[in-house]
């Protein structure tokens, strides 16, 4: 069961005002500072879950009334302020079809909208749950005391003895949602029974005897819990499995390749970190088929920040039915957001009542960093930044990465873009000395592409190896500073890449074809020509079409100069040298607009070999820096 939207009103740190979670997506990150209030929605409906399914609760099915009523005792402290008011929740579900896994309701629209809700008591000491459909109650008792039910088709109430089968729906949908909640608390050990900590739910011992007896009495499905498991801890942990095995209903056992040999472990041997992910990712596969509604508190604890992010990847590209909500302080998971994710903020100040803000602007991310006390030195502002001399460069490498990489690496998300300005480069270095008056080209990000086109004009400049002082600096600073920065795997060159050109400059990558195409036509196609000192101030010229393909456009060219060639005067003669300048003038002031027009015309078969490995270098380097490796 999905839901659009919660509100939860007078319960523990939410005042009678409430706090809503709305645009619930697939997954839903609460993150705030310790004691916002950020774990209460969790611990809300684990107080809901217990009792839904105490011993004490009157089911619907066996009294015809418009509230499912359940006995309960409510602590004080369980009420905004100690005040023991009543305390209610709202939740509105997603208008989508719900898998329903048995009998299903009589009820049951996505057209409508529908919600659930609850009313908690402490002085008359009951909890009701009840339906509301487009805000009629699903049920109710009329004026003569005959219980009705709302038919939505003549926006009606109705008897019950005309239509008993409706008279079931409120015990469904709340069931249905009840059975859905799976509580996992930080501590998850994979041999505690859920009756150990009343805080949980999250039966390790219960998932060992389960997938026991699968092993020995449906090979099939045993095989394919196998083939999913070993797939997720490969992407987690990085290390191959080979072999899972339950042994004795209580020993988890796993075969993982280390340093060329097969090792045998067992969950205690793994560590508490591995044995939560095994235990975690065993229930929800168990339960794949059925529409869960996830609750992990804090999944940081006990795990690297690189693998809670490939948890929560799994999570949300490998397990469609489950919708999950994660409470966390850790910023881990922030620079991982997609469009698959809704993410609250928690605050609360002092005696004050917690507020939840939706985090959608990047504001609201800034913001958020600064209530967590995270500062940039300490996350830095990207994990891999692309220095570039100005923006026709961005263009170009954003569309050869997208392109490459399938669209799984990312401008903003996995690498951002800086400029350095040309000749500005000779301003900026490599982990200078904090006395320097040039810029750190690391002061941002640890990791790091520096793009520079080499200007050679020719083939013997090129031999020569010859660059501009100021690329021969930085290159020759990174020798420096990696000599002297040696680390257990390798040395400073691995965070750092220098990409030269393998031309002039980045223009030379686009074929001949492909830009003659763009610069023969409007809006960059040149029409006329002002001609100073003439009689004449004004002279048409027309592109020679017949120079496609002749211009030799060759990697050591200007293509302003080179493609300037192609017009001739109106009459059909040659334009004279001093106005083809003006002409080459004129595209290399469009620069970033015909990088525009060329990667819009872009295809696959216009990458070069050289081109292609120098993307895919540095795509390896980006998902480095981003873990994706």
């Amino acid at each position: 069961m999905k839901l659009e939207s919660i509100k939860i009103s007078g319960w523990r740190s939410f005042d009678d005002s409430g706090v809503t979670l709305e645009n619930l997506k697939k997954i839903n990150v609460i993150i705030g500072q310790n004691n916002a209030g950020k774990s209460n929605f969790g611990k809300y409906f684990l107080y809901l879950k217990q009792i839904a399914t105490s011993k004490q609760a009157r089911r619907f099915e066996e009294c015809y009334d418009h509230y499912n009523y359940h006995v309960s005792e409510i602590d004080a402290c369980d009420t905004w302020a100690w005040q023991e008011k009543e305390f209610s929740c709202v939740l509105t579900l997603a208008k989508e079809p719900m898998l329903w896994e048995s009998s299903s309701p009589h009820f049951c629209s996505k057209n409508e909208n529908i919600q659930l809700c609850a009313l908690h008591s402490p002085f008359y000491k009951y909890s009701s749950l009840r339906v509301e459909v487009n805000g009629n109650h699903l049920t109710k008792v009329d004026n003569q005391g005959i219980a009705t039910y709302w038919n939505p088709s003549n926006k009606a109430y109705i008897d019950f003895r005309e239509n008993l089968k409706g008279g079931y729906d409120t015990y469904l949908y709340w069931k249905r949602f009840v059975d859905s909640l799976v509580f996992v608390d930080p501590i998850r050990h994979f041999d505690r029974t859920s009756s150990a900590t009343i805080e949980c739910l999250f039966d390790g011992a219960a998932i060992l005897k389960e997938l026991s007896a699968i092993q020995i009495n449906n090979r099939l499905a045993w095989n394919g819990f196998c083939a999913a498991m070993a797939k997720w801890l490969k992407e987690i942990l990085c290390e191959e499995v080979h072999q899972i095995s339950i042994v004795s209903h209580s020993q988890f056992r796993l075969n993982i390749k280390r340093g060329g040999e097969i090792i045998t472990s067992t969950l205690q041997e793994l560590g508490t970190g591995v044995s939560q992910i095994v235990m975690l990712l065993a229930h929800l596969y168990l339960n794949k088929n059925r529409e869960l509604n996830v609750f992990v508190d804090e999944p940081e604890s006990n795990l690297h920040p690189g693998s809670v992010a490939r948890l929560v990847n799994i999570f949300e590209h490998d397990l469609p039915n489950h919708t999950f909500f994660i409470t966390t302080h850790s910023s881990a998971l922030i620079d991982q957001i997609s469009d698959n994710w809704s993410v609250h903020t928690v605050s609360r100040e002092g005696e004050q009542s917690s507020t939840v803000y939706p985090c959608v602007l990047p504001i609201h991310k800034f913001e958020l960093l600064d209530d967590l006390g995270i500062r940039a030195s300490q996350v830095l502002q990207s994990n891999i930044i692309i220095w570039v001399e100005g923006p026709s460069d961005a263009i170009y490498l954003r569309k050869w990465i997208a392109d490459i990489s399938a669209g799984e690496v990312r401008p903003s998300e996995h690498f951002t873009f800086l400029f350095y300005g040309g000749s500005n480069l000779r301003s900026h270095s490599l982990l200078t000395d904090v006395h320097s008056a040039a810029v750190d080209l690391l002061s941002t990000s640890r990791y790091a592409v520096i793009f520079c086109d080499t200007d050679y004009k020719s083939v013997t400049a090129a031999s020569s190896g010859a660059l501009k002082p100021r690329v021969q600096s930085i290159i020759e600073r990174l020798k420096d500073v990696a000599a002297a920065n040696i680390g257990r795997r390798g040395n400073l060159q691995d965070f750092v890449k220098i990409w030269l050109t393998d031309g002039r400059e980045t223009e030379n990558y686009i074929p001949e074809d492909l830009l003659f195409n763009i610069l023969s036509q409007p809006p960059f196609r040149k029409e006329e020509m002002e001609i100073s000192g003439s009689a004449v101030p004004r002279r048409k010229v027309k592109v020679d079409f017949g120079t496609r393909g002749q211009l030799n456009f060759g990697k050591f060219d200007s293509f302003d100069q080179c493609f300037s060639k192609m017009y001739l005067w109106e009459d059909g003669s040659t334009v004279d040298a001093s106005s083809l300048a003006k002409i080459a003038d004129k595209y290399a002031s469009a620069k970033v607009e015909i990088a525009k027009a060329v990667v819009k015309q872009w295809e696959g078969s216009h990458y070069s070999a050289q081109l292609q490995a120098e993307i895919v270098d540095l795509i390896t380097l980006v998902k480095r820096a981003n873990g994706m490796l």
